[in-house]
């Protein structure tokens, strides 16, 4: 009866809870049409999982003239641009799920420095609308 418990209150935790930050930056510099990629799901940071997916993304671009297509998933069509020297912050109305993301430079010439993209994934806290969004969900199905 405990381990029920104890599950319920993971999955609840899990669903509902905010999560910590998990941020990662480029750890070597990206010449033109190379690409920085993480992935949560396989990554060394072990506490990650338990949030899986995400549903929240900030990419901070630091490069003064490159700019960068982001990808998420595996996907193989960049779902936005990111421009050179801009904080782009990304909610699950744009991106309701994602475990992994890659930048790609598409600067014909320049290169990004080691340390000027950083993307921190979080598993944000639930909104009221969302609650209702749900609620409706489970009563109505996907009628409107």
């Amino acid at each position: 009866m405990k381990l029920d418990k104890l599950a319920e209150q993971a999955e609840y935790e899990r669903k509902y809870g905010i999560s910590p930050l998990f941020r990662q930056k480029n750890a070597a510099a990206l010449a033109p049409s190379e690409v920085f990629a993480y992935d949560w799901e396989i990554s060394a940071n072990s506490t990650a999982g338990k949030y899986l997916p995400f549903n929240f993304l900030i990419v901070t671009n630091l490069s003064s003239s490159c700019a960068l297509d982001l990808y998420v998933n595996g996907d193989t069509s960049p779902i936005m641009m990111i421009p050179a020297s801009i904080v782009k912050t990304i909610d699950q109305n744009s991106l309701p799920a994602f475990r992994s993301v890659l930048l790609k430079n598409t600067h014909a010439s320049a290169t990004v420095a080691i340390g000027e993209i950083e993307v921190t994934a979080q598993h944000a806290p639930i909104s009221l609308e969302k609650i209702a969004q749900d609620m409706h969900r489970k009563a109505y199905g996907n009628r409107v």
